[in-house]
């Protein structure tokens, strides 16, 4: 589906607003109600249309993105991938003891390896001071993968 142009986009944005006004007018100062309710219904479309148009466009995600991240990026990327890396070996470390108590996993092996995560959860710990306030992500570790 080819993009509109910026032009394009203020008209659709003027159009929604003079489609509103219009909208509030009708509803207060037409007096037959079969009326307002025509006229209720006709004016939905240039109301709507703008945002069907920006959800097909994607412009809406982005407005959210724009809202909820004024900077438009991440900070502190080093932190937050180390905190990411923990939480996924916490949910390893909780599958591991679950198959473990299910008998899943035999146990000669499954001590190791919940012993490899608890080690690999504390390393990541003690990096996370040094990480604080630093913008690059940090590399992902595969050894335990």
């Amino acid at each position: 589906m080819a993009s509109r142009s910026g032009f394009d986009s203020v008209i659709l944005g003027i159009q929604f607003v003079a489609a509103v006004i219009v909208e509030g007018v009708v509803l207060f100062f037409v007096e037959p109600a079969g009326t307002r309710l025509f006229f209720g219904l006709v004016l939905l479309l240039p109301i709507m249309w703008p945002a069907v148009w920006m959800a097909r466009h994607g412009l809406i995600g982005k407005v959210m993105e724009i809202v909820t991240d004024p900077s438009g990026r991440r900070k502190f990327l080093k932190l937050r991938s180390l905190t990411g890396q923990l939480l996924e070996d916490v949910r390893r470390l909780n599958w591991l003891a679950v198959d473990v108590k299910r008998g899943v996993r035999r146990n000669e092996g499954s001590a190791a390896d919940l012993e490899a995560v608890k080690r690999r959860l504390h390393e990541l710990v003690d990096r996370m001071p040094a990480a604080a306030g630093l913008g690059e992500p940090a590399p992902k570790d595969s050894s335990d993968e």
